[in-house]
């Protein structure tokens, strides 16, 4: 039973209009003060989050379309908003929802939201591209100092899906905290497998061996790299000592340089490889802790 859930009518309505109240607010923010509005919306997950798991199913959806309702008679443009903002939001808070009551680990939790994500992202792709002629991948490959080819079949979705886990990194950093300070029951299982381990370094090796033999062939690693080097930046921030964490808000400082020098050395779309420095210092933090663990399956 959850201890936390609202039953009274009156409780169950004011707690509705005060979290859609919230929402409409930040997002008339991020309309008003886009610098600021957009950090915010990275706790809408959370408000949805909060009304799921206190109400009912019947509640949550009178939320859901009191919500929507203000979107449409409150923010401008209406119809960009629900789609960019207040559909993925509902989506990821229903997610952690039923995260939190089925105790789903951080792999599970990151492996189904993130598709849930890239399915996002890339509806937005195809539509900003349809209807505005925008393509926001190429201010990507702008920003990472990429060279687009369209040969590169798997370069684009690799980093669709890259994004998508970078703004559920973000979001699990933000809620994580909120979930301990609103006191909700913390049912994640935050975990570094010996399995998990072994593939991770496994996976950094290979993709190092194939960048030399067939760079081509290297980017079918690319798309789980990402993901275990995300994962793990989310796993240490979350769980780690003030060493550790000193030594991850370190590498993601230094990252920009050696992204410039590392530019210099691969060619073209290959540039995306830089990744691997990040990659390089959660996998020895994680590989040192699993060697000092006095039991073979502990989990790290």
């Amino acid at each position: 039973m959850n201890r936390l859930e609202l039953r009274k009518p009156n409780q169950v309505l004011a707690w509705i209009a005060l979290m859609s109240g919230i929402q409409i607010i930040i997002l008339s923010i991020n309309i008003v003060l886009p610098m600021v509005g957009y950090w915010l919306t990275y706790g809408l997950p959370f408000i949805n989050l909060m009304v799921y798991y206190r109400t009912d199913i019947r509640a949550f959806l009178i939320y859901s379309i009191t919500t929507m309702v203000l979107v449409l008679f409150f923010i401008q443009p209406a119809l960009e908003t629900l789609l960019f903002y207040t559909f993925p939001s509902w989506l990821l808070g229903i997610g952690y929802g039923l995260a939190l009551k089925k105790k789903a680990s951080l792999l599970t939790l990151m492996v189904v939201l993130s598709i849930v994500q890239f399915g996002i992202l890339y509806i937005m792709q195809v539509m900003t591209f349809q209807f505005y002629q925008l393509d926001f991948l190429s201010l990507i490959y702008q920003l990472l100092n990429l060279d687009r080819q369209t040969s590169v079949t798997l370069l684009d979705p690799i980093l669709i899906y890259a994004i998508a886990l970078l703004q559920l990194f973000i979001g699990l950093l933000l809620i994580y905290p909120l979930i301990e300070r609103f006191q909700l029951p913390i049912q994640y299982q935050l975990f570094f497998s010996q399995t998990g381990l072994k593939f991770f370094i496994g996976l950094w090796l290979m993709t190092i061996l194939m960048l030399i033999l067939a760079p081509s062939l290297a980017y079918f690693a690319l798309g789980p790299l990402v993901f275990f080097t995300i994962y793990s930046y989310s796993y240490l921030l979350v769980k780690a000592s003030r060493i550790n964490r000193s030594i991850l808000i370190f590498s993601l400082i230094v990252y920009p340089f050696i992204n410039a020098i590392l530019s210099s050395v691969f060619a073209g779309p290959y540039r995306i490889f830089s990744v691997l420095f990040l990659t390089f210092f959660p996998m020895v933090i994680v590989l040192f802790n699993s060697i000092t663990q006095k039991h073979q399956n502990a989990l790290i």
